[in-house]
């Protein structure tokens, strides 16, 4: 949001290494790990960002060449003001959320007065 210019980028991480530690002893296994990710803005008519679509990828090499592993994660995210009327609409409202507690406060009652009049009879 700061630079709306941009339009797509790809960001690559570092290599990172791993070490196992059991209680007395730490063994140096290296993780070998490639970890990159392609992302592309979409814009409105005014030019300003309207949301973020990335791509990640996640490569991982087992120490001894046990195992390989590939992991790819693809998401959207909306950037404009949560205030937007262009925006959608929130799924949970707040008043929805406390019409289900007092819901559930009555029923918990219910089953109050039911247990006190069954133990009655």
């Amino acid at each position: 949001m700061t630079n709306p210019r941009i339009q797509d980028f790809s960001l690559s991480f570092l290599p990172s290494a791993y070490s196992f530690g059991f209680p007395l002893v730490t063994l140096p296994i290296q993780f070998q790990s490639r970890e990159s990710g392609s992302f592309t803005t979409t814009c409105d008519r005014h030019g300003l960002p309207q949301s973020l679509r990335a791509f990640e990828r996640r490569h991982l090499l087992w120490p001894f060449g046990l195992r390989e592993s590939l992991r790819t994660r693809e998401y959207t995210i909306d950037l404009r003001p949560m205030g937007s009327p262009s925006r959608g609409k929130p799924t949970n409202s707040s008043a929805g959320k406390e019409m289900r507690v007092m819901v559930s406060c009555a029923f918990l009652t219910f089953l109050g007065v039911l247990s006190m009049y069954c133990r009655m009879v």
